[in-house]
């Protein structure tokens, strides 16, 4: 509600009308003397910076007044209002002059707040017209719309738009509730030059409208807002609905064809599951890379499924969304927004039973893609295939013992996934310092790389400040390399790595794999009782004593390779009678220390250590091996292998492997 106080009496109507006249006319700049600063509304409709904006409002309401429903382009630019009390209240529409007050007033009439909040919409994101509300001078939309009344399709003929840019305090008015998440980003759509474009579009075309939009009668006055812009429309968009970098917005129109197509708009028959895969495709390839692109598709495929009139093009938009928001996120504010609108959609009473499902599914894999990120390869066709087709995919994973087991992932599994599902499948109930890690092994030729023989010691350097829980994701060993992954990480770029890896390596045969391990030993590790967390520990840090990163003298040494025995076979009166024991005795000692005595010795004390363990069990032995490598300095470690990159004078040692514990870093030099 407004007062505009007067500064000086204001002169009668016939005075002023026939100053207007005179040339330049002083309509406009009479009346400014009589109010101190124009209304909200005013300076919102005529779009000027000016701190006296009503002076070009009063003027083009005259003229509307004066051309009725001629076309702007012929009017006259500054014709004489008939009377000054009507036009000034048309051209304010809805303030209008008290004559019958003793000095000059402007007033707002009675009824100014209900008259804003209903012409909220035309004022936020208008699109043609005039701002005197009048029927004759609004357009009407769709098959209502009075032929010729301001052009073939209802719009004003010259391309002039009475358009405010809406800001999100106004637009919380008349927003439906779907869209509100919306509101903070109106700087992010471009809504005015959207509309026009469109209307030149379907101008050029000869068509009446281009917009999905429910109409409450026949003579329902509309115009074309951010609402509008986010409707389902058939035919293409001429620009980009966000503000993106002119060289992407031809490609942001390629994406709503593509979409268009997908969705089988554009096409009577029925799209194949084959050419849906390669549309998808073709929309990874382009958005994948490209963060502007990515929020401009999700934009264009939530304004496909509001308002769509057809249930099949409405399942279609909805697959896809579940498509892209399964391989990529939209930027932080823009997921907001679609989260929100999903969300709205997924929990609504009246939403289609097909529908809602893929709100749900989207909404899951929305909120797992934003966390994890896009993926680094584009899906490949079985993945898109599989999600399309709601199957799942399998691939291996290992474990230190050479066993494995077989998980099932998708488009959108992470490695946290699959190490959450293979801890299941595994019956582990404590898997938090459990990851998946790439094993590579370059192979020359037939021969694997042999462990190089030679004598271990290390040295201890002061311990840093380690933190218990440090991850350490890097392991390497001779011609192995165990590489931590994120838990983020998709399993199928994983895989697509792998093959890409081979490609490449084509004088060598490159071996890649999966792999499940311990990422750290905790000091806690010690009070878990859970049998399959004792048997993956157990494995680990046999691995590593077998491949020498744990030096260890002769007695320990034998007494390590008993209990292996006896944890690989139990315990048995003649174990020379055996005919693994040789094989045993080989694998379960490290090389690097059988070479310090003869074979015999070693077997000879081997097995007098062994007999002596007749009252133990398997889960005893097991527990005393990784009692006896836990006591060690460096017990519990995990280890890395410093690569040589360059040593010409031939000083360097062999190998160096980094120890890493809670204790310090040691260096073993091999």
């Amino acid at each position: 509600r407004f007062r505009i106080s007067p500064c000086r009496p204001l002169p009668d109507a016939h005075a002023l009308a026939a100053a207007t006249r005179s040339s330049p006319p002083p309509l406009p700049r009479a009346l400014s003397h009589y109010y101190r600063r124009p209304p909200q509304a005013l300076r919102g409709i005529c779009r000027l910076t000016s701190p006296r904006p009503a002076r070009a409002t009063l003027h083009a309401a005259s003229a509307e007044l004066e051309a009725g429903a001629r076309s702007r382009r012929h009017r006259p630019p500054f014709p004489a209002p008939p009377d000054l009390s009507s036009s000034t209240a048309a051209a304010i529409g809805g303030w209008e002059l008290g004559p019958d007050r003793g000095a000059a007033h402007v007033s707002a009439v009675a009824g100014e707040e209900a008259r804003m909040a209903s012409a909220a919409p035309q004022q936020l994101g208008g699109l043609g017209g005039s701002v005197n509300g009048s029927a004759a001078a609004t357009p009407l939309h769709g098959p209502a719309a009075p032929a010729g009344a301001n052009g073939a399709d209802g719009y004003d003929s010259d391309g002039s738009y009475n358009f405010a840019p809406p800001t999100p305090s106004t637009l919380s008015m008349s927003i439906p509730p779907e869209l509100a998440g919306a509101i903070p980003l109106i700087d992010r759509f471009q809504v005015e030059g959207f509309l026009k474009a469109m209307q030149k579009q379907i101008q050029s075309s000869g068509k009446r409208g281009f917009f999905i939009k429910k109409s409450v009668g026949p003579q329902v006055r509309e115009k074309f807002t951010l609402e509008d812009m986010l409707c389902f429309q058939k035919d293409p968009i001429p620009t980009s609905l966000l503000k993106v970098p002119n060289d992407l917005v031809s490609r942001s129109i390629k994406l709503f064809h593509v979409i268009l197509k997908y969705m089988g708009v554009d096409s009577p028959a029925i799209i194949s599951l084959e050419e849906r895969i390669e549309l998808v495709a073709k929309l990874y390839k382009h958005t994948l890379k490209r963060s502007e692109l990515r929020d401009e598709l999700f934009a264009q495929i939530s304004k496909q499924t509001r308002n769509n009139p057809d249930r099949s093009w409405l399942i279609r938009a909805w697959e896809l969304m579940y498509l892209c928001a399964s391989s990529m996120p939209p930027s932080k504010d823009i997921g907001a927004y679609l989260s929100e609108y999903v969300h709205y959609i997924a929990h609504g009473a009246t939403t289609d039973s097909d529908v809602r499902v893929l709100a749900l599914n989207t909404l899951n894999a929305l909120k797992r893609s934003v966390k994890a990120g896009p993926r680094v390869a584009i899906p490949a066709r079985e993945e898109i295939e599989a999600l399309l087709t709601s199957r799942k995919l399998t691939t291996i994973v290992f474990f230190l013992d050479e066993t494995f087991e077989e998980i099932t992932y998708d488009m959108a599994t992470t490695v946290a996934d699959a190490v959450e599902e293979l801890a299941g499948i595994i019956k582990l109930s404590v898997y938090s310092s459990f990851s998946l890690f790439e094993c590579r092994k370059i192979v020359n030729g037939s021969k694997s790389s042999e462990v190089g023989n030679g004598i271990s010691f290390y040295f201890q350097v002061a311990p840093p400040p380690l933190s218990q829980d440090l991850n350490l994701f890097i392991y390497f060993w001779h011609a192995e390399e165990y590489i931590g992954l994120d838990d983020n990480k998709y399993i199928g770029d994983l895989l697509s790595e792998f093959k890409s890896a081979k490609d490449r390596n084509k004088g060598e045969i490159l071996h890649c794999k999966l792999v499940f391990k311990k990422r750290l030993f905790r000091e806690s590790d010690e009070a878990v009782t859970d049998p399959m967390f004792v048997q993956l520990s157990y494995v680990q840090l046999q691995h590593d004593y077998i491949l020498g990163n744990y030096p260890v003298g002769r007695d320990d040494a034998a007494q390590l390779t008993a209990l292996q025995i006896l944890v690989e076979i139990g315990f048995i009166d003649n174990p020379e009678s055996c005919v693994e024991w040789i094989s045993l005795l080989e694998r379960f000692l490290p090389r690097q220390v059988a070479i310090t005595r003869a074979k015999r010795d070693w077997e000879l004390d081997i097995i007098s250590r062994y007999q002596l363990m007749e009252h133990l069990s398997k889960d005893d032995a097991r527990n005393q091996f990784l009692r006896i490598l836990r006591t060690l300095p460096y017990g519990n470690s995990v280890f890395f292998s410093v690569r040589k990159i360059d040593d010409p004078i031939g000083l360097l040692p062999g190998r160096i492997i980094l120890g890493i514990n809670k204790r310090g870093v040691r260096y073993f030099f091999l």
